[in-house]
């Protein structure tokens, strides 16, 4: 059978009987690439970087611990990690994956110095403090780190550190994001970006594959176009069908599973910009958003979110107040702040000026994110403000004549995942550090206190102080309220139970689909 794929002129073979072709739908561009180490944004996605290339080790989210990947072993010290490496393993263009190339690897991200980082952004490589690495011998490494650090695998896990062949880097030069080439199960064979991406089996991958033999990427910013194309056949799945979809979709026999993640959506608050640059105009934000609204509108698809951190997970300080939907209370903190409504009026003025807000938002985005806004703006205006809303298309959005501009806006929609089941992620966000163009701190906040705290928590060892750094941290940062926090997410992914048993998510993930989770009939 052949299908039309949204947004594409072209026809592809989907569960042909000599091939299976899986086609997922998504409304996320993967800014970045297909190459991990140069990747801008991989989250809620059927990820094209980890189907195509693998790390020394990889994070279990089912056991928060760290599994061998390319290395089968490691033994490690305070600030350095010796690991010997699989032997007969093969990138997908045959050359050889060894100590030779994990060298190169890190080198390459890491080493300034090197000529084969020259010209290129790695946009995490801040995660892991490498310092340098060592060959021991042909299938063994030691990489050491500037300076001891907690949970010292799990940088290890993360994007910068999956592996690429040095031929095909070297080859490909500026354009090698677009065909990089891995150890994974499977292969680029079209890249076009924004648009489509298709994939087929590695065959010298060293493991079980997943089951598809082919996986495309159908790129379509309309989740209402993809919703259409799932219930037409033409693709096999997709993640955050439209809320207003979900009944029907339910209805007409599709499957409509929801997994936990460490996602959450907030709006950031220019902290810089007036009104916005008050804590009290803040403050009074967050207890004018009804959070458990937008969880029950998103039919399940996420819980109210109180704070800067999951509730009840590793590190969470319960110990300060929650922003429970409050319009009273918001109406105070208003007052106070100086901005009163005028009698007979609608909208709070200081000193003859409207206590006015812009917010931007991404353009095309569906479920929790789709719900956000319009009730943001219905609870502001419900306790005196005027909004006025822009949508931008995402590129535009984090770019400096979107959010990144901190003289345009009050309010920038966004969300963030947890890479691990750690606070420190989260937070780091929040440092000045991460102030654009670095990373996307798009509330420009900046406190030497929070940063003091947050980024001591990188190398703190003992375990009691460094959970004590990171709970201040979300104490004070509650106070100065640089966001409006407002659901944790659960990922819904919608499929035809018909044909697959399950398209499974990682739970716990930054929403990222499981190759192996793609089981059919």
């Amino acid at each position: 059978m052949a299908a039309a794929v949204a947004g594409v002129g072209l026809s592809v073979p989907v569960n042909a009987q000599d091939e299976r072709t899986f086609v997922f739908g998504t409304n996320f561009d993967p800014q970045g690439g297909c190459d991990a180490t140069q990747t801008v944004v991989v989250a809620l996605t059927l990820s094209c970087p980890m189907l195509v290339s693998e790390p020394l080790v990889k994070f279990d989210h089912a056991t928060n611990e760290v599994v061998p990947g390319l290395a089968e072993s490691w033994t490690t010290t305070e600030d350095s990690v010796t690991f010997t490496l699989r032997e007969g393993v093969t990138f997908s263009d045959g050359t050889p994956f060894d100590a030779d190339a994990a060298v190169f690897n890190f080198q390459r991200v890491w080493d300034e110095a090197s000529p084969d980082h020259a010209g290129q952004t790695f946009p995490y490589a801040s995660q892991l403090a490498f310092k340098g690495i060592t060959k021991v011998d042909d299938h063994t490494v030691t990489v050491t780190l500037q300076a001891p650090q907690p949970n010292l695998l799990w940088g290890f896990t993360f994007f910068p550190a999956y592996m690429q062949s040095p031929t095909a880097v070297r080859a490909a030069g500026v354009g090698y994001t677009l065909a990089p080439v891995g150890t994974g199960p499977y292969k680029v064979d079209r890249y076009e970006d924004g648009v489509r991406i298709e994939l087929s089996r590695n065959p010298s991958y060293r493991d079980t594959p997943p089951q598809p033999d082919r996986i495309v990427i159908d790129i379509n910013s309309n989740q209402q176009s993809l919703a259409s194309d799932l219930l037409a056949g033409n693709i096999d799945a997709m993640q955050n069908p439209p809320v207003e979809q979900v009944d029907a979709m339910v209805a007409s026999g599709f499957q409509v599973d929801t997994y936990p993640s460490a996602i959450s959506f907030y709006f950031n608050l220019n902290t810089t910009k007036a009104p916005t640059d008050d804590p009290l105009v803040r403050q009074a934000m967050n207890y004018a958003l009804d959070k458990e609204g937008i969880a029950t509108l998103s039919k399940g698809a996420g819980k109210a979110m109180y704070g800067a951190w999951f509730e009840g997970a590793y590190a969470f300080e319960p110990d300060v107040e929650r922003y429970e939907h409050d319009p009273a209370k918001a109406g105070e903190l208003l007052d106070q702040a100086g901005w009163t409504l005028p009698e007979g009026g609608a909208v709070r003025q200081k000193d003859g000026q409207n206590l006015r807000v812009l917010l931007l938002s991404q353009s095309g985005t569906a479920g929790i994110e789709a719900v956000m806004t319009p009730v943001l703006i219905s609870d502001l205006q419900a306790v005196g403000f005027e909004v006025e809303s822009q949508a931008m298309e995402s590129a535009t959005f984090i770019s400096d004549r979107g959010a990144g501009d901190p003289g345009l806006a009050n309010i920038a929609q966004f969300g963030q995942g947890a890479l691990f089941p750690d606070p420190q992620t989260i937070l780091d966000r929040m440092t000045t550090a991460a102030q654009p163009p670095n990373e996307f701190n798009l509330a420009f906040y900046s406190n030497p206190e929070y940063d003091a705290l947050v980024v001591g928590a990188r190398t703190e060892l003992d375990a009691e102080a460094r959970v004590a750094a990171l709970q201040e941290a979300q104490r004070i940062v509650r106070a100065d309220a640089p966001l409006i926090w407002a659901v944790q997410a659960s990922v819904p992914i919608a499929y035809d139970p018909a044909r697959f048993e399950s398209v499974a998510l990682i739970p716990n993930s930054i929403g990222l689909v499981d190759p192996w989770g793609i089981r059919y009939r």
